[in-house]
């Protein structure tokens, strides 16, 4: 039987997404993990992890059947739905569904992501008011970043009107120079065109760029 969550979680993309073309997903008969287990501790449990394993078992029975009647299985899940994702022609939609332990099987969706609304969503305006306001949002709040890089390019970080924070960029291996060129995390925190996008705009946000080559080379920039 199909869960009633599973068609949800497909459905909900069909007004606003189109069809992408031959690919396709196989819901399959058992309940996916998360219908069986509420909690993460749950699902990380011996006996979560053993109907993990059970529904794998089964997914790979599938899919050594799809692989016998050369259909690519291009990959599976079963935390949120019971599922093998394929590619096939249209025509063979029917034969699929023949396929023992396939109880569904719908097309997928090509998707755009956009957080233009992302603050609606999270409903940020009630914890604006908590605080006095949007522009009061993070205050006091320092945010680290450590990655092996940024986008330079994104608009988030164009913006010409902010400056070096006193004392940095912290750099060693005279890697100063690279640092001040790159385009300061600070336009998160100041970038008033780009306020009712950010949740807290009012948050100190810093990003330590760590550059492995012989040796590693940190550089600080606020």
């Amino acid at each position: 039987m199909v869960r009633p969550s599973a068609l949800l979680f497909l459905s909900a993309f069909s007004l606003s997404a189109q069809f992408a073309p031959n690919r396709y997903t196989l819901l399959l008969d058992d309940p996916a993990v998360a219908a069986r287990f509420a909690t993460r501790e749950d699902m990380d449990s011996a006996a979560g992890r053993a109907y993990r394993a059970q529904i794998e078992a089964r997914q790979q029975t599938v899919k050594t059947e799809l692989a016998n009647r050369r259909i690519t299985v291009t990959g599976s899940t079963s935390v949120l739905i019971n599922a093998v994702f394929v590619t096939a022609p249209s025509d063979r939609v029917a034969e699929m569904l023949s396929i023992p332990g396939v109880t569904a099987v719908r097309p997928m969706h090509r998707l755009k992501l956009f957080l233009n609304a992302a603050t609606t969503l999270m409903n940020a305006s009630a914890a604006w008011n908590l605080v006095g306001g949007q522009t009061n949002a993070g205050k006091g709040v320092k945010i680290g970043v450590i990655d092996t890089g940024i986008d330079q390019t994104h608009p988030a970080f164009q913006d010409s009107t902010l400056a070096m924070p006193s004392g940095f960029p912290v750099c060693d291996s005279g890697n100063a120079a690279k640092a001040r060129n790159r385009p300061r995390c600070a336009a998160h925190r100041a970038a008033k065109r780009s306020l009712p996008t950010f949740a807290a705009p009012a948050a100190g946000i810093t990003c330590w760029p760590l550059i492995a080559r012989r040796a590693p080379v940190r550089c600080a920039a606020g």
